[in-house]
């Protein structure tokens, strides 16, 4: 039902006219600004996190190095290419009014970048430590690399309720504003994830 404009009467009245109703509502700017004041909080988490890495590895008289593991390089790959798929997705679902490959392409490069992820665990080789230092890079690594993982977890399944919302279609008429948020999100675990990898590629 439409909105009667100012001063124009009830709709049996000469001179009404009938405006539709915007769409997405007031509840649209708060959810953003909700979403905004998530990411940085993560990103304090984050931040954090990487300080109190940096300090621990200053404080050892001769720092051992890190070997990355070579999987990181495809699985940083996979998710720049999930971000640009993920951006196309949340523009061309609220226009189609229904799931996109695109999205459903998101979501399968989110999965291969947190598989990526764990599998590198198994090819990270601490072998040429003493005991005590392959602890503490094992878990430096682990440390960093799980935190993000979580995240990506949480990434997964707000994709996957996204999907389904699509497919009900809940972003008909330009009502986006959930789909807009976890794309957002997602950019966010990027760009974390290129400070993580910068970081433990520089004590490699």
């Amino acid at each position: 039902m439409g909105a009667a404009e100012p001063g124009r009467g009830g709709p049996d009245e000469p001179g009404f006219i009938d405006r539709p109703e915007p769409q997405g509502g007031r509840h649209e700017p708060l959810s953003r600004l909700g979403m905004l004041w998530f990411m940085a909080s993560l990103g304090a988490l984050f931040a954090g996190s990487v300080v109190a890495f940096v300090i621990v590895r200053s404080a050892q008289a001769e720092p051992a190095g890190l070997t990355l593991p070579l999987l990181l390089w495809p699985a940083t790959l996979v998710l720049v290419v999930q971000g640009v798929v993920l951006e196309r997705a949340a523009r061309r679902t609220a226009e189609a009014y229904r799931p996109t490959p695109e999205l459903r392409l998101a979501l399968a490069l989110g999965g291969l970048f947190l598989l990526l992820q764990l599998l590198s665990w198994f090819e990270l080789d601490l072998g040429d430590l003493p005991p005590a230092r392959a602890a503490l890079q094992g878990f430096t690594f682990a440390m960093l690399t799980a935190l993000h993982g979580l995240h990506v977890v949480g990434g997964l399944l707000s994709l996957g309720w996204v999907l389904r919302r699509a497919r009900a279609g809940a972003y008909d008429g330009g009502r986006g504003e959930t789909l807009r948020n976890v794309a957002t999100y997602w950019h966010f675990l990027l760009g974390v994830w290129i400070l993580l990898f910068a970081v433990l590629g520089l004590v490699a």
